[in-house]
């Protein structure tokens, strides 16, 4: 019978009857159907039937009209599987949820409302993303004139409406403004005139808007604050850092739980790639054209355009001497356009190759993860493994150029050498697609 109301609201294009609808029969069924997804939260199928239910409404405008019971018990079912399944709805949907229905979201998940809103949390990727969320689900929370009990808080001495509002102006009044002390939280929680006078469910409730309250205005920045569990290895025994607390982890529970962690965080890093790699990239340009406004930069490109192109090995001879010149006198703007200059004539290789000067630098300098290749850069002493440390030290250490900049001038150098036929500088540095960082290659495990 379910599965048969089911199939008429996933279709309700084809031919859609209110009077087939629209009667106490369907609502009777569609009201347990509900109930077996509110008793097992299933949020996947509430969020099918939310959409299923919204669907049928927008093809049956007049059925408020013409079948206004049926019409007002499923548009409360409606909000019903909205509530079961709001981790999963988009945020402008959850806001208006916690404005106007928060007491049934409440009444829906009880002590796991927290773990609730931080599966909603988690779906984003941006931290600040998350704390933009939670400021607007605060805001429609402090402003809800739902009403969450039969009596209201006593406000001046008188009872007022008892909306949500009223109750956290009431906790306001007691607890103070900003993150509550435990203990006053406790004391008003238990012993307030306004709460004593409620039944046990309504405690309930009241006590969770006001958690709510206290905790989304904590940033996903901050420990307290981290939606994601953190499981650790202390002293030999598992742990978990959640919400700023450091717990033990019943070791029955670790294996199954670093499991589905790590399915987590892979199907997480993969839903998240494609939009992750797009801000990286719009880093990275931004970054970009700030480098090509530096004026180091300026005067390198000014040089560089303004010069002929090299013609003979004995120009290039010329370049590398000029290279070294502006290395000691400092004029980063020169080495920049010296390198551009023999990348860009192809003739990289073959300029460090046959420099005296930049062998003796390896003799004095060699990095200890390279003693032992000696013989190696005696065959192909420009291989990149060893022309990269060299224009990192000359760049960043000599010339006290920001190491960002530093990256980019090698990576322009290294494109231009590719252009021009030496595809063994392709990798000497990179844009970081995960960070939106420009690095340096590995030079143990780079080869040419």
């Amino acid at each position: 019978m379910v599965n048969s109301l089911d199939n008429q609201i996933a279709s309700p294009a084809q031919n859609v009857r209110g009077e087939d609808l629209f009667t106490s029969e369907a609502v009777q069924t569609l009201q347990k159907y509900v109930a077996h997804l509110r008793e097992y939260v299933l949020l996947q199928e509430a969020w099918e039937a939310a959409r299923n239910l919204e669907e049928l409404f927008s093809l049956a405008p007049q059925a408020s009209e013409q079948f206004p019971g049926a019409y007002q018990a499923m548009q409360t079912l409606l909000w019903q599987c909205r509530a079961i399944c709001f981790p999963l709805l988009e945020d402008g949907e959850v806001a208006e949820l916690f404005g106007t229905h928060v007491g049934l979201v409440i009444d829906v998940h009880g002590g796991e409302l927290w773990n609730m809103v931080r599966a909603l949390m988690v779906k984003e990727y941006d931290y600040k993303k998350r704390d933009a969320l939670k400021e607007r689900l605060l805001t429609r929370l402090l402003h809800s004139q739902e009403r969450i009990t039969s009596k209201g808080p006593l406000l001046g001495g008188k009872e007022a409406t008892p909306t949500v509002e009223n109750w956290i102006m009431d906790y306001v009044a007691s607890v103070g403004t900003g993150q509550a002390d435990a203990f006053k939280r406790s004391a008003w929680l238990t012993r307030s005139p306004s709460i004593v006078r409620l039944s046990e469910q309504e405690k309930i409730r009241v006590r969770l808007a006001m958690m709510l309250r206290d905790k989304l205005p904590i940033s996903s920045t901050a420990l307290e604050g981290l939606e994601e569990v953190i499981s650790e290895n202390n002293k030999g025994r598992p742990v978990w850092l959640r919400e700023g607390r450091l717990e033990e982890m019943p070791e029955s529970q670790y294996a199954e739980y670093k499991t589905g962690v790590t399915a987590a965080v892979q199907a997480r890093t993969e839903a998240y790639r494609e939009a992750r790699e797009k801000a990286a990239r719009e880093l990275l340009l931004e970054k970009y054209e700030k480098w090509t406004n530096e004026p180091v930069i300026e005067e390198a490109y000014r040089i560089i355009n303004a010069a002929q192109p090299l013609t003979s090995p004995k120009e290039a001879g010329g370049i590398l001497a000029r290279l070294y010149t502006a290395i000691n006198e400092g004029e980063a703007s020169r080495v920049v356009t010296s390198l551009w200059a023999l990348a860009r004539a192809g003739k990289v290789r073959a300029a460090f190759t046959d420099s005296e000067r930049y062998r003796m630098y390896w003799e004095r300098h060699m990095p200890d993860e390279l003693k032992n290749e000696k013989d190696e850069f005696q065959k192909g002493p420009a291989g990149v493994k060893f022309l990269l440390p060299f224009l990192r030290h000359v760049l960043v250490n000599r010339l006290k150029m920001d190491s960002e900049m530093a990256k980019i001038a090698v990576m322009t150098m290294a494109q231009d050498a590719v252009r021009a036929g030496e595809s063994g500088y392709a990798n000497m540095a990179y844009g970081d697609l995960e960070t939106g960082v420009f690095e340096w290659a590995d030079i143990t495990t780079t080869e040419g």
